[in-house]
């Protein structure tokens, strides 16, 4: 027999389960597993301990769905974090673990698709994006092991990913498309697959902005990928993103440039196409771009001289 009981906290209320034995992704007796949450709480911190007891497990599917999460902290005294956890949690940005091994269930962020960071307490920050980029965009769930993040294997595996990534056939994205009507089947075709090349590009432009561990090769692949798929090329897909990109603009601008993707050749036909709906990235580029030229009129002007 289990009791399940409730605590309110900030923004809404969290039901936990005292023995529990209510979900098999949960601890034993004597400590707590966070089985549900109710509210509108756009930033959660679960407490390490209720009533006493210590919170060892978040439950399955215990935030599912919610529509306002955007930032979760759980404590050092996690365990376990059950299937689907938080999945389905649109808003969610961020999310921080306690480093240690956790046992983590089946598609716990599945389709919160819009998470930026997973934190590790205590931990620098450079691979946050590379660790919610491993486990959401390249379904490598086996990746989320905060006790391996950021060993040398552990970078090996995701570069292993991105490539088998960047090189999946565009067509096999198309496999889970649902079509409503026969006519509309060539405009969906053509959105997912810009989606999708976009969502490439933004994964190589990730990995070049956090190089710890890179091998050489690796840049230069990463590089190449960019750099032939930038504006004015057949496939626009870096520049899409770099446009599409939220909270990395500027840093995508600045590696696009350092790579050689923005040059003589397409540098009026970038700004061009920047237009009124990026003012600020288009005054950036302008301003670099003008940088450049002038500091290679004072190099030409010194070998001259």
């Amino acid at each position: 027999m289990y009791m399940t009981e409730q605590i309110p906290i900030p923004g809404g209320i969290l039901s936990y389960d005292i023995l529990g034995q209510s979900h098999a992704s949960c601890a034993g007796n004597g400590t707590l597993c966070i089985v549900s949450y109710r509210g509108d709480a756009e930033e959660i911190v679960i407490p390490a301990q209720i009533e006493g007891r210590t919170v060892t497990a978040v439950g399955k599917k215990a935030f599912f769905g919610n529509r306002y999460l955007r930032s979760a902290k759980l404590p050092h005294t996690i365990e376990v974090v059950g299937d689907w956890a938080f999945s389905g949690c649109r808003m969610l940005h961020k999310i921080e673990f306690p480093k240690k091994e956790i046992s983590f269930g089946r598609h716990v962020f599945q389709k919160s698709d819009k998470l930026q960071e997973i934190l590790l307490t205590g931990e620098d920050k450079g691979f946050a994006s590379l660790l919610a980029v491993a486990v959401t965009v390249l379904e490598a769930e086996y990746l989320l092991s905060p006790f391996q993040v950021g060993s040398d294997s552990w970078y090996q595996s995701v570069d292993a990913c991105i490539l088998a990534f960047l090189k999946e056939p565009e067509e096999s994205i198309l496999k889970d498309l649902v079509y409503c009507a026969e006519e509309d089947m060539g405009a969906k075709q053509e959105a997912c697959l810009r989606k999708h090349a976009c969502r490439k590009a933004n994964v190589a432009f990730l990995r070049l902005l956090h190089p710890a561990k890179m091998t050489t090769v690796m840049k230069r692949h990463l590089t190449a990928y960019l750099r032939e798929r930038t504006k004015g090329s057949t496939d626009e897909a870096a520049w899409e993103a770099l446009k599409a990109c939220p909270g990395n603009k500027l840093s995508y601008c600045d590696k696009l440039y350092e790579i050689g993707g923005i040059s003589e050749e397409n540098i009026h036909d970038a700004l061009d196409d920047l237009g009124e709906d990026n003012i600020e990235l288009k005054a950036y580029l302008l301003q670099k771009w003008q940088d450049r030229q002038q500091e290679a009129g004072i190099w030409t002007a010194l070998d001259w001289e």
